[in-house]
């Protein structure tokens, strides 16, 4: 956003909000505009679920980097790493959580234990509890998901993206985005809108620091063909590639989702865990631009 953009008088859109707004207008806008529900007094217990597991992801994310950020950033003084993924943690964990995380790390166990560790002692500081609804989304259900995650990450390999004070962790998306025109009535238009939302990761191979790519992490129930598939035309993966370009100055065309199931199936090497890996032409970012002005103005 420019100094002169006032963003409190610009509506926002993420990625849910434009989806519904597809399905449904009516309930899109009622929704996503209104914020509008019916009173219930269950818990919403996937988005809590993938919330806790995604404080697991990143909290990996950041183990990443300070154990390997030496191999993809020579010119950057550990202390300099150290001190960024501090800075993270605490905004993303708090103070206290954060602390813990750094005192796993920092003990004598083998790595694989310190991952471990670290990954799960962030899952149960969360807020994250039991419903007796629920028998499938559990606290242990979810630790035993996030064993399997962390056992299948190839850590060093791909490290989080660091730029200046930047660090490719949890990003947050507050961009404006202005169009321009013609209406039915030969009008020309011009609008300003918010695009928002959060990037789980931006990373780089650690041979490559000037190629970076996103990351997203999904939970989902059921994982398969069907699921991976679903990526390779996402709207939310060609947005986000566009956002993170823009944050970071770098033209991006690479994304991998990682999907993790909950809870595992027996074998979780089965659709327990999934990687995509998916790429955007020019022409897919042009469709998304269009997607979005349609989208805006149909909300509108």
């Amino acid at each position: 956003p420019s100094p002169s953009d006032d963003l409190d008088n610009l509506h926002a859109f993420d990625f849910t909000k434009m989806s519904a707004v597809n399905t449904c207008p009516t309930w899109g806008v009622i929704r996503y505009g209104h914020h509008k529900v019916f009173n219930t007094s269950s818990r919403a217990m996937a988005l809590e679920a993938g919330s806790a597991c995604h404080e697991v992801f990143a909290a990996a994310r950041c183990f990443d980097l300070l154990a390997y950020s030496r191999n993809a950033y020579p010119n950057i003084p550990t202390e300099t790493i150290r001190t960024l993924v501090e800075r993270r943690t605490t905004e993303l964990f708090g103070k206290s959580r954060a602390t813990d995380f750094f005192s796993v790390y920092d003990s004598s166990e083998d790595e694989r234990t310190r991952i471990l560790r670290s990954g799960l002692a962030i899952l149960n500081s969360g807020s994250f509890y039991d419903d007796p609804a629920d028998k499938r989304r559990t606290l242990s259900n979810l630790e035993e998901a996030c064993i399997a995650y962390l056992d299948r990450l190839e850590f060093g390999k791909n490290v989080p993206f660091v730029q200046g004070d930047y660090v490719g962790i949890e990003t947050p998306i507050n961009l404006v985005i202005e169009y321009e025109f013609t209406n039915e009535n030969g009008v020309e238009v011009s609008r300003k809108i918010r695009f928002v939302g959060r990037i789980d990761g931006v990373h780089c191979h650690r041979n490559d620091p000037n190629s970076p790519f996103i990351e997203e992490n999904k939970t989902a129930s059921r994982l398969g063909d069907a699921w991976e598939q679903s990526f390779e035309m996402s709207h939310q993966v060609t947005g986000y590639a566009a956002a993170a370009s823009t944050i970071i100055g770098i033209p991006l065309s690479m994304a991998r989702i990682r999907g993790l199931c909950i809870p595992q199936p027996r074998m979780y090497d089965t659709n327990g865990v999934s990687t995509v890996t998916v790429f955007r032409k020019p022409h897919q970012f042009e469709g998304w631009a269009k997607w979005v002005i349609h989208t805006v103005e149909m909300y509108l």
